[in-house]
């Protein structure tokens, strides 16, 4: 019987063989009938979000990977090594599962099944990593011919745009109301602008509120425009671009009477 998350990792693990073999990019493995096509819409996303991460994070997790090991894994067994990293340091996700996991979709591939041990092993060590330490390795460069090109233009600046790229871009969402007490409950940073910043998100679906439709995700500066227009309750507002919706649901929620057919026109 599969374990929990084996079928988010295999779908991790195939959409990075997809890259590392057939030379497709993530965008192409999404849009066609892929290793996610089976998966509930939670597991497509922790399985999408667990490669883009390997990518993201690999130079960081093959450092650490190669301090415990005395002679290269075949790739299928360095990406499940590698998924392991990212959901130990990048995650913090319970050791043992993590481990368990990892082990067992090693054993899954026949003719790597032998490296389950080490997996064991390599993981189990770096589950002892902090996040101190982690964050504490250096921050992965861009591509040789981007980093020269940037480099020419900004100079001294390269690092900084370097670690602005490797952190990512945040989680802005808007609240229907009381900012401050849905900051507390998301550990998120209240903005000027009365939005919320959540710098580690994991899985949006699983935050507290998304069920309940008590905010929604927007862009920080995309909800300003409805903030400056500062519409009064009763007045009617025809939305002539409702595409995604976020700006809609931020005037019916300061409730103003919206022209939902004209929104949905223009969409």
């Amino acid at each position: 019987m599969p374990k929990l998350g084996d079928a988010p990792r295999r779908a991790a693990l195939a959409l990075l063989s997809g890259v590392r073999e057939d030379g497709q990019s993530l965008a192409e493995q999404l849009a066609a009938d892929g290793p996610l096509t089976a998966l509930d819409p939670s597991e497509r996303a922790r399985a999408q979000r667990l490669a883009t991460s390997v990518f993201r994070h690999r130079p960081r997790a093959d450092r650490l990977i190669d301090t415990h090991i005395s002679r290269p894994p075949a790739d299928e067994v360095r990406d499940i090594l590698r998924l392991g990293v990212v959901e130990l340091c990048v995650d913090r996700a319970a050791a043992h599962g993590v481990v368990d996991g990892a082990v067992s979709l090693t054993r899954s591939l026949r003719k790597h099944a032998a490296a389950s041990g080490m997996v064991n092993a390599v993981l189990r060590k770096i589950a002892k990593v902090t996040p101190q330490e982690w964050d504490a390795l250096s921050t992965p460069r861009l591509p040789v011919t981007m980093r020269k090109r940037l480099r020419a233009t900004y100079k001294e600046a390269i690092d900084g745009i370097e670690a602005a790229h490797y952190a990512g871009a945040p989680l802005d969402i808007t609240v229907k109301s009381d900012p401050e007490a849905w900051a507390k409950k998301l550990d998120a940073e209240l903005l000027p602008t009365g939005s919320l910043r959540l710098q580690k998100h994991g899985q949006v679906s699983a935050l507290p509120g998304f069920d309940t439709g008590d905010w929604w995700v927007q862009d920080a500066a995309a909800a300003v425009p409805v903030q400056v227009l500062d519409p009064q309750p009763g007045e009617r507002i025809a939305d002539l671009c409702a595409a995604p919706g976020g700006k809609t649901l931020q005037l019916a929620a300061s409730g103003a009477k919206i022209d939902v057919a004209a929104g949905l026109a223009a969409a």
